[in-house]
């Protein structure tokens, strides 16, 4: 029955006047990508103009209820189908798919729009079933690459099939532009749920847009409404009288920010500058000092990644606009973005998204049920707003296709004309964004847009609810939530951490640790940084390819970076700091992968990498490798794999990071770092200096931080941690540092005679109570770990052998070792985190005189004193509390402690001395592979066999508990939080 309703469906748009519109029907919206800039810019007094009555519709719209998808969708016979042969037809023989395609931009800066819209696209099919008992296939998802190329280029693909029926797509609008005549001559159609751009549809007065093409139609709004909204917001509700609007040429960009100064203006502003960017640019001063001369109150930048990211983390530097309202629209509204500190204070416009209840009339799916499927099959939320759109754009295609379909002989006939036909006459389509209808140029969605005001950038939820204006065609209202305030971040200061981990140098490169970690990160910069989501963003690097194979990368690095002596920073600089990591670090498989480094010029380094590598973004981030200088520790003094040994790592360090070492540091006790004038990225770092206190005594820290001596501290004390959560005067983040994945266990020496024995080691796991220890000592604090890699990893693998207490098996083990009448040990651990470490050393050793082992507890004075015992040969221990990290990804922290190859003299390589040749298989293949289920596999053997053979014998996850003063500002989100460059960082003070 549905499916006939809506096989039926004859519906006739009328034109009318619906509503008076602050646009000009003349907005910009070609490739052109010039700027124009002068008061007032290019903004023209706008007219009133009447557009279709049935072009908008409340997105809140309820939709009729829906409890079931539809029966699969019936089609029509050869006399009643769709459509009149005009435009050709496709044929759809028995046992084959209907094919549509889906064209959005799912790779590069972008991806974050494009992917949720393939997923939605993918999502409705799945959902609305077969037509005519015919499977629909999108085929592979196509890459519009948000560009006019991109689109041309996938648009000639898609027409050379002529089975195709039509597109889901594109993501931007620009690529639209581009494919839309294409898909127009072929007689298909093409859907998009996120193009806004008015040029591809109409002025909203019975005008063509200039990159109009029938066949094209849309579920996303019309920029005119949206710039319309922006700027009534900004002039009614903010107060604001003068704006200026930067773009970046793309008709997208050009056509939204011309809309809104043309609204700006017309309401009775005064546009101040009209001007724009090129894609690619990362130093925007010139483009924000000359926002600046015309002083306005507000800047208006709907933009992209990454342009978008360097507007905001640079225009409070720039004198005369500091304290600018900024504003932004939909294509920087998602989570990638408002994550930047910066971001707080801003607004943004965009399609409202508050669905409600509403349901998809063809299939019943709600935005929830969406959601909860979304998240089901790809483990996360959508990151931009256009999903919704996309599945609605998706159904309707589907709808249209089983209307202009007929069966002959069981070959499916679908009818090209008979689907624009379908798609033309939709009026009221229920949606998850709501009702839909369809004017004369392909505007089919609702037009309702909000605006929110973002003041948190780590509760992204309450942003996205925190709407502060609704705007429709037909009239608008100020939102139920609240105006925020630009964040304006302070110079100067001093910021003083506290910490319990000493380093025996400041350069991560060669050696790990927190310790070297904490001021590495900071004295040197690195080729790029990890966002909260663990993805690549600019650093040295500001923009990268990697092959299709992804066997070759290659990153282009900004110009305009140094070292501390003046000298430039260029890619034979990154290639030499790749080998030094790969001659000297105890992460054997970190860049093993990388073969060579390719230099073609200064500002170009291309990795050759042997195979994939899972791994490469963290290794390449942050503290896992510091770019270090060529011309001084390549000046021969020692040989590239004993760096550790060269004296620049310690003393008169040249580093290429935000702050330089100060000359009156002691690595052992206090560590003082000052701001480098010279650093690259414009106005960073905001701090003076950045001070480390070294205490072992981590209850002396917590009382130092409480009493304001300190502004941080990381602790892996529960019993500080308790202290700290409960003190409102400070900030608490009881995950900090996620991203290193510390782990709490008991080391082996395999080399030692006694320690190589089996038996003897398992007799001591079956005698230790790790429940005792997570849940008395710990006190309930920690999580259990039963093997090598973190519990919170997707490649923890909990089902290996547990070895539960179990005295009498005990010391038959032992007995059976040749150690019936007992045994003489040394336990020995790091120093600092004592509950961890300490506390869980001296429990054990009193576990194991209930089994006649006398284990001695031995103490050190610092981290490398505790290091030194690695030193001392097969004698110097026998077992040691031990704190290796995973960093990230198995193949960077866990492969360095179990492979034969490390085995070698250090700290935090395989120091257990443990060699299985199957278990280097594993790790070699897992560190090979792409393939997220091949690796779990091959890491659950990986597993599996080291449980059982036990060098070593893991607790828990060990915890690092972070907490602050209230007046440190923009402390960094990513997975290494404070263990990164720190230059955004600032005191509210």
């Amino acid at each position: 029955m549905e499916g006939t309703m809506r096989r039926n469906r004859r519906v006739l748009i009328a034109l009318g006047l619906a509503f008076t519109l602050i646009a000009s029907a003349c907005g910009s919206d070609g490739d052109d990508s010039s700027s124009a800039s002068a008061s007032g810019g290019d903004s023209a007094a706008a007219t009133t103009t009447a557009a279709p009555a049935t072009t908008a519709a409340p997105a809140t719209t309820a939709a009729p209820a829906t409890t079931a998808a539809p029966a699969p969708e019936e089609v029509g016979t050869e006399s009643d189908h769709l459509g009149d042969g005009s435009l050709g037809e496709v044929r759809v023989d028995v046992g084959e798919d209907i094919q549509i395609r889906s064209l959005n931009a799912i790779s590069g800066d972008v991806a974050f729009l494009g992917i949720p819209n393939q997923r939605g696209v993918e999502l409705a099919i799945r959902d609305y079933g077969q037509i005519g008992g015919h499977d629909v296939s999108m085929g592979t998802g196509l890459d519009d690459l948000c560009s006019a190329d991109g689109g041309q280029a996938a648009a000639q693909t898609i027409v050379a099939d002529d089975t195709v029926v039509g597109v889901i797509g594109t993501s931007c609008s620009g690529a639209a532009a581009a494919a839309a005549p294409l898909i127009s001559e072929a007689g298909m159609v093409m859907i998009s749920g996120s193009n806004t751009s008015p040029s591809l549809t109409s002025d909203l007065a019975g005008t063509a847009g200039e990159n109009y093409y029938p066949g094209y139609y849309r579920t996303a709004h019309n920029d005119l409404y949206q710039g319309a909204a922006a700027a009534l917001f900004a002039f009614d509700v903010l107060g604001k009288s003068t704006a200026a609007a930067i773009h970046d040429g793309d008709p997208y960009t050009q056509g939204l920010a011309q809309a809104f100064a043309n609204a700006f203006e017309a309401a009775g502003g005064t546009m101040t500058v009209f001007t724009a960017v090129n894609k690619g640019d990362t130093d925007m001063v010139p483009v924000l000092t000359e926002v600046a001369a015309g002083a306005p109150e507000l800047l208006f930048f709907p933009i992209f990644q990454p342009e978008g990211d360097f507007i905001v983390q640079q225009i409070r530097d720039v004198p005369g606009i500091e304290a600018i309202t900024l504003m932004a629209a939909d294509g920087l509204l998602n989570s990638n973005y408002m994550a930047i500190p910066e971001t707080e204070g801003m607004y943004f416009s965009g399609p409202d998204i508050r669905y409600g209840t509403n349901a998809n009339q063809s299939t019943g799916q709600s935005a929830d049920g969406f959601l909860a499927a979304y998240n089901d099959e790809w483990g996360e939320d959508p990151a931009a707003p256009f999903w919704a759109h996309s599945y609605d754009a998706t159904t309707l295609l589907l709808d249209a296709i089983a209307a202009a379909s007929y069966d002959d002989g069981g070959t499916l006939v679908i009818d090209r004309a008979g689907v624009r036909e379908f798609l033309s006459s939709v009026t009221d389509y229920a949606g998850i964004i709501g009702l839909m209808s369809c004017d004369a140029f392909g505007d089919c969605g609702s037009q309702k847009i909000t605006v929110i005001g973002h003041a948190d950038s780590t509760d992204l939820d309450a942003s996205n609810a925190n709407v502060v204006f609704e705007y429709a065609p037909a009239g608008s209202a100020a939102g139920s939530g609240s105006l925020v305030a630009p964040v304006i971040p302070k110079r100067g200061g001093t910021i003083v951490f506290s910490s319990t981990q000493v380093g025996a140098h400041v350069n991560h490169g060669v050696q790990s640790g927190i310790g070297i970690a904490n001021i590495s990160s900071k004295v040197y910069a690195a080729v790029t940084q990890l966002d909260e989501n663990w993805e690549p963003q600019p650093y040295l690097a500001h923009s990268w390819e990697v092959s299709e194979d992804q066997m070759t990368v290659t990153l282009h690095l900004v110009d305009n970076a140094v070292f501390h002596d003046g000298h430039p920073i260029t890619s034979e600089d990154v290639a030499f700091s790749i080998e030094v990591v790969k001659n000297n670090h105890p992460f054997v498989n970190m860049l093993g992968p990388v073969t060579s480094v390719d230099t073609p010029d200064d500002h170009t380094a291309v990795l050759n990498l042997a195979n994939p590598h899972p791994a490469l973004w963290i290794a390449l981030s942050d503290v896992m490798l510091p770019i270090m200088p060529a011309h001084v520790l390549g000046d021969g003094t020692v040989e590239i794999n004993a760096m550790k040994e060269h004296p620049g790592i310690k003393e008169n360090v040249v580093g290429s990071g935000a702050f330089v070492l100060a000359p009156e540091s002691d690595l052992t006790s206090k560590i003082v770092l000052e701001k480098f004038d010279d650093f690259f990225i414009p106005g960073r770092p905001y701090l003076d200096k950045i001070v480390y206190v070294i205490n072992a005594d981590e209850n002396a820290l917590a009382l130092g931080l409480e009493a304001g001596d300190y502004d941080h501290a990381a602790s892996a004390s529960v019993v500080n941690a308790k202290r700290y959560a409960a003190n409102d005067d400070l900030v608490f983040n009881p995950n900090y540092m996620r991203g290193v994945g510390s782990t709490n266990e008991l080391q082996f020496n395999l080399a030692n005679p006694v320690m190589s024995d089996l038996r003897v080691r398992q007799a001591i796991a079956y005698a230790i109570d790790r429940d005792f220890i997570i849940n008395e000592l710990h006190q309930g604090q920690t999580m259990e770990q039963l093997g090598g890699i973190h519990p919170s990893s997707p490649f923890y693998n909990a089902d290996v052998e547990r070895y539960d207490v179990d005295l009498d098996k005990s010391r038959a083990l032992l007995a059976e070792a040749g150690y019936a009448d007992g045994l003489e040990l040394t336990i020995d651990y790091i120093p600092g985190p004592a509950e961890q470490q300490r506390n869980v050393a001296e429990y054990i050793a009193r576990a194991l005189e209930q089994v006649g082992v006398t284990v001695t507890v031995r103490d050190a004075a610092n981290l490398p004193a505790w290091a030194g015992i690695f030193f001392g040969g097969p004698e110097a221990w026998h077992m040691t509390m031990n704190a290796y990290f995973n960093w990230g990804d198995p193949v960077i922290g866990v492969d360095r402690a179990y492979m034969c190859s490390n085995i070698k003299p250090g700290v935090f390589v395989n120091n257990s001395a443990y060699c299985n040749e199957r278990v280097d298989e594993l790790l070699a293949a897992a560190a090979r592979s792409t393939n997220f289920a091949e690796r779990k596999a091959l890491y659950a053997e990986f597993q599996e066999i080291t449980a059982e053979e036990l060098p070593f014998y893991y607790i828990n996850a060990l915890p690092i508990f972070g907490a602050w003063q209230k007046d440190v500002m923009n402390v960094p989100t990513g997975p290494w939080e404070t263990l990164s460059n720190m230059a955004n960082v600032w005191l509210d003070r």
